[in-house]
C-alpha cells in the first residue's frame, strides 16, 4: 500500500490519482469540465471518505467559483500530504476502502493484512470486526473508524 507512494511534493499516490479522476468525473455529472462547491464537496467525499471542512471549501473557492480538474487533483495531493508525522486517518481510511465504498467491511480488513502480510487469522479478524461494528451494521463508517485510531501509532502502520 504505502509503496504506492511517489515523490510527495510532486504527484498523488496511485490509488488517489485513480479516485480523484473518478470523484471528478462523478461530481461533474453534466460533463462540463469544471466542479462548483457543491460539486467539489461531493468528489472530496468520494475521495476520503468524509465531508472537507467548511474551512478548506471556502479557502479553495476564494476567488473562484468552479475549479478544474487539475485544480481538484492539486487539492487532493494537498490534503493526502498534509502531514506525514502521524497517522492521517482520512488517507488510511482511503486506503482500506479498496472499493470506494465510503466504509469498511470485514474483507477491507482481511485483504489489507494479506496485502502487507500479515498473518492474521479470518476468525481474529471477524472478532475485531464484531467489536469495531458497535452498531452491528455489518460495515464500519469513518467516525466509528475514528474511534481506534487514537490507539495506533505511526509506526505501528509502516
Amino acid at each position: 500500500m504505502w509503496d504506492t507512494f511517489r515523490r510527495k511534493d510532486e504527484m498523488l499516490p496511485n490509488c488517489f490519482e485513480d479516485r480523484a479522476k473518478m470523484a471528478f468525473h462523478y461530481a461533474d455529472a453534466e460533463k462540463k469540465g469544471f466542479l462548483s462547491k457543491r460539486e467539489y464537496k461531493i468528489a472530496m467525499t468520494a475521495v476520503f471518505g468524509c465531508r472537507p471542512e467548511k474551512t478548506e471549501v471556502k479557502q479553495v473557492f476564494q476567488s473562484t467559483d468552479k475549479i478544474s480538474f487539475e485544480e481538484f487533483k492539486l487539492c487532493v495531493s494537498k490534503k493526502s500530504n498534509a502531514d506525514d508525522s502521524h497517522v492521517d486517518a482520512e488517507v488510511l481510511f482511503t486506503l482500506l476502502d479498496k472499493d470506494y465504498k465510503g466504509y469498511l467491511v470485514l474483507d477491507d480488513f482481511y485483504s489489507a493484512s494479506k496485502y502487507v502480510n500479515l498473518k492474521v487469522s479470518v476468525t481474529v479478524w471477524q472478532t475485531i470486526f464484531k467489536e469495531l461494528d458497535r452498531y452491528k451494521k455489518g460495515y464500519i463508517d469513518f467516525d466509528e473508524f475514528l474511534r481506534i485510531l487514537p490507539t495506533i501509532s505511526y509506526n505501528e502502520v509502516v
